[in-house]
């Protein structure tokens, strides 16, 4: 209601707005506040997103249909927080770090964005994942 209003949220508020989502634990609590635009943007929210999406917990095999479309679902949300909050860098980590090296490529030439601030670890995943794939990477650079 606040943003519709057009009055901005003070960073702290966010914050712990973040945190209560995190303790609570509740995919389908936090699909309703994205989904009704009840939290703004943030990048707090972003990265709890797809960390959530990378958590793996013990759960009945009920549920674990359930699980993989809630991960799926958290990292799309956080992929595009991220994307609107014009962190492309991060995107493109969290395409590699989920191994989804083609998307990745695809990312990185759509939005020209500059790999030079990759660490190390990031360097060698990215390095493991051409190894591995050598044609799709032959395709990037030859398109």
């Amino acid at each position: 209601m606040l943003i519709f209003s057009g009055i901005s949220l003070q960073p702290s508020f966010q914050l712990i707005a973040v945190n209560y989502l995190k303790k609570i634990k509740n995919f389908s609590f936090v699909c309703i506040f994205l989904q009704y635009h009840s939290l703004p943007d943030n990048l707090d929210l972003a990265r709890y997103l797809i960390e959530e999406s990378q958590t793996v917990r013990e759960k009945d095999e009920d549920e674990l249909g359930n699980l993989k479309i809630k991960r799926e679902k958290s990292f799309q949300y956080g992929l595009d927080i991220l994307i609107r909050l014009k962190k492309y860098e991060e995107v493109f980590i969290a395409l590699i770090n989920k191994g989804m090296l083609s998307d990745a490529l695809i990312f990185v030439k759509k939005y020209k964005i500059n790999v030079n601030f990759l660490s190390d670890e990031n360097v060698k995943k990215i390095t493991l994942l051409v190894k591995e794939n050598k044609l799709l990477v032959l395709d990037y650079l030859i398109s």
